[in-house]
């Protein structure tokens, strides 16, 4: 097996533990607790059906790509409530698990996902913005559906 795959499998096998990290929120039938992967699939879903309701041109693919790793820190720092009063230990968790999940890929693809992560979290980027909103949407229509309740 070439060393390139080998990195390519090591880090999606590190990315499967995504699955085991509860988030605060439960999923829209009340029944349990979502976890991290579940909310990256939604929010992926969500921003390929919204696409065309961007404010500005966006490249879905790159949005996709930013949705799908954001959360990979999460693996070492779990997950956090979004609007906590001074969070910026936690993102610094967040950064360091998500630099040393993305490090094991080869160099080259670690580094193009590190700097598409820090544009997401930058929120400069018109991808960046509309990947920043989608990824709240699911708490929009879990609230909608629960007659203004985030939770059951």
């Amino acid at each position: 097996m070439s060393t390139r795959i080998k990195a390519q499998f090591d880090f999606l096998l590190e990315a499967d533990k995504l699955r085991g990290i509860e988030r605060q929120n439960l999923i829209l039938d009340c029944s349990r607790q979502e976890n991290s992967a579940e909310h990256s699939w939604h929010i992926c879903l969500t921003a390929l059906m919204l696409k065309d309701h961007a404010n500005e041109p966006i490249n879905i693919d790159r949005v996709i790509r930013m949705l799908l790793i954001h959360d990979l820190g999460e693996i070492d720092a779990g997950d956090t409530i979004l609007y906590s009063s001074d969070n910026s230990a936690v993102k610094a968790e967040e950064e360091a698990g998500l630099v040393r999940v993305l490090s094991l890929l080869p160099e080259e693809q670690a580094n193009e996902y590190i700097a598409l992560w820090r544009e997401f979290e930058s929120g400069e980027s018109a991808d960046a913005r509309y990947a920043r909103a989608i990824d709240r949407v699911p708490t929009l229509l879990h609230n909608l559906h629960g007659d203004g309740h985030g939770r059951c």
